[in-house]
């Protein structure tokens, strides 16, 4: 099992706070277009585990083949309080990404 991390900025859409994630980082953990997930939601995280039998939520993918995951709304602010900006999301080849506040939040 590898892991491979990198930060994102909590963005705002139509104001509501916003987690975009697309790309290879998605592929290296087997979260490509089409396949679904669960996403469970504690303050401070944000674990999302791959679950193609009967996942709630669906990966989207570009006609390019670029997988894209969008958490917003509800999700985010319960999680991560208004002051954090940024995340640390862990992509593990396990199929588990991981989303905490970025170190310094």
């Amino acid at each position: 099992m590898t892991i491979i991390s990198s930060t994102h900025k909590i963005q705002l859409n139509r104001g509501k706070r916003r987690i975009w994630i697309d790309g290879k980082r998605l592929a290296h953990a087997r979260f490509i277009g089409g396949t679904h997930y669960d996403l469970e939601a504690s303050e401070d995280i944000i674990v999302l585990t791959l679950n193609d039998q009967d996942g709630a939520r669906k990966v989207t993918g570009r006609p390019d083949g670029k997988p894209i995951i969008d958490i917003i709304g509800k999700v985010v602010s319960d999680a991560f309080a208004e002051y954090v900006t940024h995340v640390d999301v862990a992509f593990s080849s396990a199929g588990i990404i991981t989303i905490r506040p970025a170190k310094g939040e």
